[in-house]
């Protein structure tokens, strides 16, 4: 039997040899990973960063120092103005109408344009109360395109 101890007791021994080789691997494997993992979160905070940067809140900002690199171009192109001239009288301010309004531009003048009134029927102009004719309160201006395709 002491063939059969000793085959067996070898046999333990690689056994064991290789369970431990396997942990190494192992080890390794898990260390290799969690370098990978690192790598990939730093990379994606570096992306992160370049992403706010490049369309962040304060990536249409101009950099004050920037525009000294212009000033003496800017000397130059500038209009030389007479210092023997009087002062200008100062402009009176813009009408509202001139300031720049939102939403759509008023539709050119040169286009045809019909008037479409809404009344109320005859009948129904006297006052139910009173009997009295009722007058306009009010009075609304719009205007609406037609676009009518080419055939």
């Amino acid at each position: 039997m002491s063939t059969e101890a000793q085959c067996l007791s070898d046999e333990l021994a690689q056994l064991r040899q290789e369970n431990a080789r396997l942990r190494a691997e192992r080890q390794q494997f898990l260390e290799e990973r969690r370098r990978q993992t690192r790598t990939i979160e730093q990379l994606q905070h570096r992306l992160q960063q370049l992403l706010r940067r490049l369309y962040g809140r304060s990536s249409e900002k101009i950099d004050p120092n920037q525009m000294l690199l212009f000033d003496a171009l800017l000397k130059q192109l500038a209009p030389e103005m007479p210092s023997a001239e009087p002062a200008p009288s100062p402009s009176p301010e813009p009408s509202p109408s001139a300031k720049r309004g939102h939403g759509r531009r008023r539709l050119p003048s040169d286009l045809p344009r019909r008037t479409v009134i809404h009344d109320l029927p005859e009948e129904e102009k006297p006052c139910p109360c009173c009997g009295r004719m009722r007058h306009v309160i009010g009075r609304e201006t719009s205007e609406q395109l037609d676009y009518v395709p080419a055939n």
